[in-house]
């Protein structure tokens, strides 16, 4: 088994920091977008449904924020079992469908 040199353990570092940045800046967008429109009724029942799609693939995306370190909602670094992390990646990818 090949182990990791200090080149290949940075990269990874920084894609992980990369990451979370881009997770951190898209929960900020997607609960700003919430805010903005809360209180205005679905005209239709695809609204409706799009609006429980988005607050259910919000919560997954708080939820794994909390779970990472280095996040402002885990700025002490704890670590926490990733594989809580890796399930909601997955049910989120799951939600969000397939990219067009």
């Amino acid at each position: 088994m090949r182990g990791f040199d200090s080149e290949s353990e940075a990269a990874v570092a920084d894609n992980f920091k990369k990451g979370t940045t881009k997770l951190t800046q898209s929960l900020i967008d997607a609960v700003s977008a919430t805010s903005s429109t809360q209180n205005i009724p679905a005209p239709l029942g695809r609204h409706y449904w799009a609006s429980v799609l988005h607050v259910r693939c919000c919560g997954y995306g708080l939820s794994m924020h909390r779970l990472m370190t280095g996040t402002p909602a885990n700025p002490k670094g704890k670590i926490y079992d990733f594989a809580p992390v890796a399930a909601l990646v997955s049910v989120g990818s799951q939600c969000a469908g397939p990219e067009r």
